[in-house]
Order: structure tokens, then C-alpha cells, then sequence
């Protein structure tokens, strides 16, 4: 696999012994375990792919799209990875990510949304390449993590996401996909892809169709930070909830029955007290 650096002013391809160093510049906002997450996921694919497949780094995105993912680009379509160090135990359903609570056994939105940044920024791509003539191909938003102490409960994500122990296993069918694209149509990808982000490229993302559907992080962080903070369960709610985990909906339909049980007990007492 070819892995080109756009942060390179030449477009050279990276050296593997400059690796670290260089995707240290490509995401200076990000932490060391992201860039490490990278170049595990680099590392994997080089050993697995062929020269056909090159990989994308330093893509620039908007401001709200800040953080760079690999780009990988072969004979099978496109895909935009996100590559994570996150550990612990998540659940995506559709367009919901959610992160499993140690302390109550419950699922609670995680913090940030990869599903969602990973299918953005797929859109970005998208409408970097809408007036390319040729075609139509995949491009398949992945979030791949690193960590082995990652576990996923995928319920029809939007976005692909691959453990630990199945990257490998990835990088290999990509080999086995079907072939959408030509050594041509890869290189014209390529070539578009490699240009910086204009003005006029910028605008157009702006205004390329479906892109505005694309889930807003940012406007989903903001409206989460000033919402109303959740009303506060009941001391004793909060205690039991240490034995059973329950979550808030759960309690209200218990104590409903639990209600309707003592009513029903109190009517079949009155009745008999009537009768005798």
C-alpha cells in the first residue's frame, strides 16, 4: 500500500521510518494516543494491502470537521476512517453512540459521536468528488479501534465498526471486494483529492447537496451542553440502583405497577369487608 502525506507540500510518498514524526504534524490538536491509533491502523494496512490501495493523510476539513481521518483509496470504492484509541463497552444503534456506565450497568451517550464524525465526513469526500465523470462508487465512512479493550454492540450502525482483532481481517477482504474503480478513475480521486481546500471548494461543500443532511457534531455538542440538566432520582431510587440496574423508565413503569398492585389489593379487601 502507497500512503501519501498532503501535508508534504511535495506530495512525496512518507518513509515508514518517518512515520511517527509525520503524523505527529498532520494532527497537532489531536492527543499522542490518537496518533498512535493511526499508526497502528497504517501499519496494518501496509502489510496487508497491495500497491493498487493508497492511503490519504492530513485531508484538510472545515473547521467543524477538524479532526484529519485516513483516506483510503483502491480498485473497491473509497472509505473514510476514523482510527480510535477508545477502550470500554459502546452500543451504536443507527445513529446513536452510546458508552456503557461502570457505576450504573446503563448505556448514556458517549461524549463524541464517531459513527456520526466518520459519515460527515464521508459526505466532505462526497462532494469533493461530485463532479468527477465517471461512475459511481462507494465511499464507506469506518471507525476502527485500536484498543483490544474495545467492545461494540453494532445494532445497523451507519458507519462500519471494526474491533481490534478484526482490522486485519479487514484490510484482507478489501482484497477480495469487487473492483468498482480503475487505475485511472483512482488516480483522477487521487489528484482531486491531493488539491487544498479553497475558497471556492469550501463554498461548495457548503452548498452540495445532502451535505447539509449530515449530522452536525458540533450543533449536537452545543445543544447538549446548554439543555436543561436531568432532574435528580430520588436518594432511594439512586441506592437500589446499585443492586439493580435499572434506568429511569424502567423505575416508572415498576412503581406503576407496583401502584396499581396496592390499589387492586386495597379494592379486593373492601369487597370482602362489604360481603361479610
Amino acid at each position: 500500500m502507497k500512503v501519501i502525506d498532503l501535508a508534504n507540500p511535495e506530495g512525496e510518498e512518507r518513509k515508514s521510518s518517518g512515520l511517527s514524526r509525520a503524523i505527529g504534524d498532520l494532527i497537532p490538536s489531536s492527543s499522542r494516543a490518537d496518533r498512535k491509533s493511526q499508526e497502528a491502523v497504517l501499519q496494518i494496512f501496509k502489510n496487508i494491502l497491495d500497491n493498487r490501495f493508497v492511503m490519504l493523510l492530513g485531508l484538510k476539513f472545515p473547521s467543524a470537521q477538524a479532526y484529519s481521518p485516513l483516506i483510503l483509496v483502491g480498485p473497491p470504492g473509497v472509505w473514510v476512517i476514523l482510527a480510535s484509541p477508545m477502550r470500554g463497552v459502546f452500543r451504536a444503534v443507527e445513529d446513536q453512540w452510546e458508552e456503557m456506565d461502570a457505576r450504573a450497568h446503563s448505556f448514556k451517550p458517549a461524549r463524541a459521536n464517531l459513527p456520526l464524525q466518520a459519515v460527515a465526513m464521508s459526505k466532505t469526500v462526497e462532494a469533493l468528488l461530485t463532479d468527477l465523470e465517471m461512475d459511481a462508487f462507494p465511499i464507506e465512512p469506518a471507525v476502527l479501534f485500536t484498543n483490544p479493550g474495545a467492545h461494540i454492540e453494532p445494532q445497523r450502525p451507519i458507519a462500519r465498526l471494526i474491533q481490534a482483532d478484526a482490522i486485519g481481517r479487514f484490510a484482507a477482504s478489501l482484497l477480495q471486494t469487487r473492483v468498482t474503480l480503475s487505475r485511472e478513475a483512482i488516480e483522477s480521486i487521487l489528484e482531486r483529492l491531493s488539491q487544498p481546500l479553497s475558497e471556492l471548494a469550501l463554498a461548495k461543500l457548503v452548498q452540495a447537496p445532502g451535505l447539509d443532511e449530515a449530522p452536525d457534531e458540533a450543533k449536537a455538542m452545543t445543544e447538549r451542553r446548554f439543555a436543561a440538566p436531568p432532574l435528580a432520582e430520588p436518594k432511594i431510587i439512586q441506592r437500589v440502583s446499585r443492586f439493580a440496574a435499572f434506568n429511569r423508565r424502567q423505575w416508572l413503569i415498576l412503581g406503576a405497577l407496583l401502584v396499581g398492585n396496592i390499589i387492586l389489593f386495597a379494592a379486593i379487601i373492601i369487597i370482602i369487608l362489604i360481603i361479610t
